[in-house]
């Protein structure tokens, strides 16, 4: 009974050792998946990219996460403060249209960074991607979420910034 016993107790061990062993081998095979840029890892699975296309594209997206919460937050710091100008019942036009400026340059270096991210990961695609891309960027990328209101995308803090819709109401960052 106890030679049984043992037997058990070893072949319940190799097992659990080759289950551990193939989960760390196959997990190591994944491509990591950024946390903190929805937008990146929304466009992937909207172009249904594969496992190995999202490993060919991990060092695009860690190169692009890294700047585009700085982007984004001065996007919203330079509208809060033109939207803070346009408020001021005693105008000084030339400071409404200072902070108009700077807010339109804010925006101007996230759409500049957007497409070059787009550049970038548009090398890796199939031409049924690519196709399925330049569609997107010709709806405008508020397309993804399907256009104002819709989603965290346009005009919605966390979002794409894109369009009119960054003036709307003022909401959680």
């Amino acid at each position: 009974m106890r030679k049984g016993w043992i037997v058990l107790i070893g072949v319940l061990a190799i097992l659990a050792g080759t289950s551990y062993g193939a989960s760390r081998l196959f997990s190591q095979g994944r491509p990591c998946v950024l946390q903190g840029e929805p937008g990146l890892t929304m466009l992937q699975a909207y172009l249904n990219l594969t496992p190995d296309q999202r490993s060919e594209v991990v060092g695009v997206d860690a190169r692009f996460a890294g700047t585009r919460p700085v982007m984004r937050q001065r996007v919203w710091d330079t509208r809060d403060r033109f939207l803070a100008a346009m408020r001021d019942p005693n105008p000084d036009e030339k400071e409404i249209m200072a902070a108009l400026r700077e807010f339109v340059r804010a925006r101007e270096e996230m759409a500049v960074n957007t497409i070059s991210y787009i550049l970038e990961v548009r090398k890796h695609l199939t031409p049924a991607q690519r196709v399925k891309l330049t569609n997107l960027v010709d709806r405008g990328v508020c397309g993804l979420t399907l256009g104002p209101g819709a989603g965290a995308g346009c005009g919605r803090r966390g979002g794409g910034a894109c369009g009119l819709g960054i003036l709307g109401p003022r909401g959680p960052r």
